[in-house]
C-alpha cells in the first residue's frame, strides 16, 4: 500500500497546487528528450491528418499520401537512401515445367541468367488453377473462399476493386502508390487488360501502358458468335515488338528511359501482365525456330487410379475455342496437332523469356538494376497432355505449382528455396522488402526472411481451392487441396459451395499423391488415400481448419 500511497500524494499535490512538478523531479536531458519524441509523434499525426487525398480516385479516402521518407532505409552516416524500385511480371499459364528450373526441353536464357543472382522457389503455388480467380487472390492477398471470386468473369479488374472496397482492403498497386509510389504498368495484371479509361485503374497506377498489337491468326466464323475466333498457334511474321505482350514491353522500356531522365524522387511500382503463353499460341517466328517439332516429346501420362470424376477438367476445354481444334477431344486430337501444340507453347514461353530479358537490359542501361526488386511469377500452372488433358483448372500438383523468382536490391547470389508460399503470400512480403508496413486484414504472410536466407521455411502447408459445377443438373461441388511440406498433396471434394465447405458430413470424395515424398514428380499417378488412412485423416483435418 505504500508504494502506491507515495506517487498518488504527489500527484494530487501537483494537481492542487502547482507548486511541485513531477517533471521537476526528472533529469533535464531525459525530459527534453521526451518532448522531443512528443512533438515528433504530433508531427506526424499531422502529416497524416492534413495530407491531401489523391485526386479524382473514386476510392480517394483509402488513399491518403504517405511520407516516404518514414520507411526508406538508412546507412550508417544517417542519410535517407532512396526506397528500392519494384518491378513485377505475372506471365499467364507459364507453368514451372521450364529451363529456369532445370526442363531444358523449353528454353529460357534469360530468365536462368536471371535466376544465378536472385532466389528460386520451388515450393510456390496458386490458390486458384484459373486466370481471374488467382489474380484476384493475389492482387489482395485474399484466399478466393474470402473474395468470393471463383470464376474468370468475377475477376476482372472493376470486381475486384468493388471487392476490395467492400473488405476495406487495397489492391497491391494501389498501396503501394498510397505510400508514395509512383505506380506504372499494364497488360493482363487482372483477368482483363488494364484500361486507361477504366475508373477502377485510377486508383491503381499513375501512368497505363497500352499493349494494342497482334495475338493470334483470327478469322470469321459462322457459329452465331459476334467475335472472331483465333487458330490454336501461329508462327507469326510479326516483329517482336508488334504483338501485344512485345507492344506492352516496348512501352514499359520507353517509360524507364523517361523516368531515369527526369531524376524523379519518387521510386517506382511497375507491374506487366504479359499474356503468354496462354492460347492463341501465336509468337515470333525466331521463337518457334529455336524448336524442331520433331523431337519434341508428348506426355505420356495416364489418369491416376480411382480419380474423381470433377477431379480433372473437361476434355476438350482448351481445343473448343480455337476453330482449327473445336472437333477434337483430348482422346481424339491427332497426335501431329498435340506436337503443334507443344510446339507453339514452347515457342511462346521462349518469347516470354526474350521480353524480360529485354526489361531487365533496361533496367541495367538506365542504371537502375542494382536498386530495383524483380519478382516474376505465373497465375497457374498448365497441363500439356498430362491425364488426356490440356490447359489448367484442377487441383493437381501440375496446376497448382507455379515459377516464383525474386530478386531483391543488390542481390549477388542466387539460391533455391524450398519454402512452402502462395501468391496469396506476394503482397504483404513485397511490401515487407520496400520497409513498408505490412497490410491488415489480408490472407496472406511476408515471406521476406525466406528471400534472403533459402534455408528457412516458411508454411506447414498451402492451400488451392475449386469450385465446379457438374452434370446435367448443374450439381455443385467444391475441391479443397493442400500441399504439406511432407511431399504429400491431399484434396477432398465436398456438396455446395464455399460457404459449407467446413461441414464434414459433405464429403464425397477424397485424394492424396505423394509428389516428393517417394517419388520426385508433380505429377499425379497413384490415389493413395487407401493405403494411409492415418496419413489421410490428419492432413484432411489440416485442410477442414480452413486456414
Amino acid at each position: 500500500m505504500i508504494r502506491f500511497f507515495i506517487p498518488a500524494c504527489l500527484l494530487l499535490f501537483t494537481l492542487n497546487f502547482g507548486a511541485f512538478s513531477i517533471l521537476e523531479a526528472v533529469p533535464k536531458d531525459l525530459s527534453e528528450e521526451t518532448d522531443t519524441k512528443r512533438k515528433r509523434k504530433k508531427k506526424n499525426r499531422q502529416e497524416m491528418d492534413t495530407s491531401k487525398d489523391i485526386p479524382n480516385h473514386p476510392n480517394a479516402t483509402y488513399l491518403k499520401k504517405y511520407d516516404r521518407n518514414r520507411y526508406a532505409t538508412r546507412n550508417e552516416n544517417e542519410k535517407v537512401v532512396k526506397s528500392p524500385n519494384v518491378l513485377f511480371i505475372i506471365a499467364d499459364d507459364l507453368m514451372k515445367q521450364v529451363q529456369l528450373y532445370g526442363n531444358d526441353e523449353i528454353k529460357t536464357p534469360h530468365l536462368s541468367k536471371l535466376a544465378e543472382t536472385s532466389t528460386l522457389f520451388d515450393r510456390a503455388y496458386c490458390q486458384y488453377p484459373l486466370c481471374g480467380p488467382s489474380r484476384a487472390s493475389l492482387m489482395l492477398s485474399k484466399y478466393p473462399d474470402n473474395t468470393g471470386i471463383t470464376f474468370n468473369k468475377a475477376g476482372k479488374s472493376s470486381k475486384v476493386h468493388e471487392k476490395a472496397k467492400t473488405m476495406s482492403i487495397m489492391t497491391m498497386p494501389a498501396y503501394f502508390r498510397k505510400h508514395g509510389y509512383l505506380c506504372v504498368g499494364g497488360g493482363k495484371i487482372y483477368h482483363n487488360n488494364v484500361q486507361a479509361d477504366a475508373a477502377e485503374f485510377l486508383v491503381d497506377f499513375d501512368v497505363i501502358f497500352e499493349n494494342a498489337g497482334r495475338d493470334g491468326s483470327k478469322i470469321k466464323v459462322k457459329d452465331g458468335s459476334t467475335k472472331n475466333k483465333t487458330f490454336i498457334t501461329e508462327k507469326s511474321e510479326v516483329e517482336v515488338f508488334e504483338h501485344k505482350d512485345g507492344v506492352l514491353v516496348k512501352n514499359a522500356i520507353n517509360w524507364l528511359q523517361k523516368y531515369n531522365k527526369a531524376t524523379q524522387e519518387k521510386p517506382f511500382f511497375m507491374a506487366l501482365g504479359i499474356k503468354k503463353p496462354h492460347s492463341p499460341f501465336s509468337s515470333p517466328a525466331k521463337f518457334w525456330d529455336i524448336y524442331n517439332r520433331e523431337l519434341l516429346k508428348l506426355a505420356n501420362v495416364p489418369k491416376p487410379n480411382d480419380i474423381l470424376e470433377y477431379s480433372l477438367s473437361g476434355s476438350n476445354g482448351l481445343l473448343k475455342v480455337h476453330p482449327d481444334t473445336e472437333e477434337y477431344d483430348s482422346y481424339t486430337l491427332p497426335e501431329e496437332k498435340k506436337k503443334e501444340i507443344v510446339h507453339g507453347y514452347s515457342a511462346c514461353v521462349s518469347y516470354v523469356d526474350f521480353l524480360v530479358g529485354e526489361l531487365i537490359e533496361e533496367l541495367k542501361h538506365q542504371g537502375l538494376y542494382e536498386n530495383t526488386i524483380i519478382v516474376f511469377t505465373s497465375d497457374h500452372g498448365y497441363k500439356l497432355g498430362e491425364y488426356d488433358r490440356w490447359a489448367k483448372n484442377t487441383l493437381h500438383e501440375k496446376d497448382a505449382l507455379v515459377p516464383l523468382l525474386i530478386h531483391y536490391q543488390g542481390q549477388k547470389n542466387g539460391g533455391l528455396s524450398q519454402a512452402i508460399v502462395g501468391l496469396v503470400d506476394l503482397y504483404p512480403t513485397i511490401a515487407e522488402m520496400c520497409s513498408l508496413p505490412v497490410p491488415r486484414k489480408i490472407d496472406g504472410r511476408s515471406f521476406k526472411a525466406c528471400v534472403h536466407d533459402t534455408k528457412l521455411s516458411h508454411r506447414e502447408y498451402i492451400r488451392t481451392v475449386l469450385p465446379r459445377v457438374v452434370g446435367e443438373a448443374k450439381k455443385k461441388v467444391t475441391g479443397v487441396s493442400i500441399y504439406h511440406q511432407e511431399g504429400y498433396r491431399y484434396h477432398h471434394w465436398l456438396e455446395g459451395d464455399f460457404p459449407e465447405t467446413e461441414d464434414k458430413e459433405r464429403l464425397i470424395g477424397i485424394e492424396l499423391y505423394d509428389h516428393y515424398r517417394i517419388n520426385d514428380s508433380p505429377l499425379s499417378r497413384k490415389n493413395i488415400f487407401m493405403e494411409k488412412p492415418k496419413l489421410t485423416k490428419r492432413l484432411q483435418d489440416l485442410t477442414l481448419l480452413n486456414n
